[in-house]
């Protein structure tokens, strides 16, 4: 079974559910006649652009929703999972693991950490599982900027890419993979990282996306235009020419449940390339 907001998810076998997360009888009606033996919650758009545009919303789905999710699984009978991000930390170290203190500068970073601290301090049994940035193929609704990237290389559209911000760039897949392992293998009440083994810029990823499908990176340029960041209290600005940094460390991982990152060109053709 899977759940979604406006758009229902075409997938062959599961039954896909109607939830909005924004009311708690909508929540209740769902979890309490399905009783889900797991509930992994992914809802909301983690384009800053569009937290920042939408805080009221923004702060009901990353930071409350999640309450109200976790407190219906449990009656259930269920397991819960919340999915996070790496923006929870301030972009400044780098490499992090579990163990590093959480220092969100952003308004997405800062309502995902609301959300991991609600989870885990209400339940002694939710699990929280930090991704980085994905690359990957999304539903056709919304586009991920990878398909619009590649929508860009095949018409030879210029395309302007970011170059201050390092990710460990980790797959659609390899993520769901993660997911999967904890669901099956890792204790209840814990908190994993998983990235992928490449620290990358948004350019750099770009780059390395078109070579891997054959197309050329000609039309592939770095952004000349300042990046909009809403000042926050405790904002950081580094000097000039440093990059921020928010890759992760998933070593915890693999020692834990034997998942593992994959090459950064092996993700690329695993989630685009066309098979006959």
């Amino acid at each position: 079974m899977v759940t979604y907001a406006k758009h229902p998810i075409p997938l062959e076998g599961v039954l896909s559910v109607p939830m909005d997360v924004r009311e708690p009888n909508s929540i209740k009606k769902v979890l309490y006649s399905l009783k889900p033996d797991v509930t992994v919650y992914l809802g909301g758009s983690e384009d800053p652009a569009w937290v920042e545009a939408n805080p009221k919303l923004a702060d009901r789905i990353f930071a409350a929703g999640p309450g109200d999710v976790l407190h219906a699984t449990e009656i259930a009978g269920g397991r819960f999972l919340y999915v996070s991000t790496s923006n929870v930390f301030d972009g400044t170290k780098g490499n992090y693991e579990e163990s590093d203190n959480i220092s969100p500068t952003t308004l997405l970073g800062k309502l995902k950490a609301s959300g991991e601290t609600l989870v885990r301090g209400r339940s002694n049994s939710a699990s929280v599982l930090r991704l980085s940035s994905l690359v990957g193929s999304a539903h056709p609704w919304r586009p991920s900027s990878f398909d619009r990237l590649r929508f860009a290389l095949e018409s030879e559209t210029k395309t302007e890419l970011r170059d201050d911000e390092y990710h460990s760039w980790c797959s659609v897949s390899s993520a769901v993979e993660a997911i999967e392992d904890l669901i099956e293998k890792a204790p209840k009440n814990s908190l994993f990282h998983f990235g992928g083994l490449t620290r990358l810029t948004p350019l750099e990823m770009g780059r390395i996306f078109a070579r891997s499908l054959g197309y050329s990176e000609e039309t592939i340029a770095k952004t000349l235009a300042p990046k909009k960041r809403v000042m926050q209290k405790g904002m950081i600005i580094l000097p000039e020419g440093e990059k921020f940094d928010f890759s992760l460390n998933s070593s915890a991982l693999v020692r834990a449940i034997g998942t593992k990152p994959v090459s950064i060109e092996y993700v690329v053709r695993r989630e685009f390339e066309f098979k006959d």
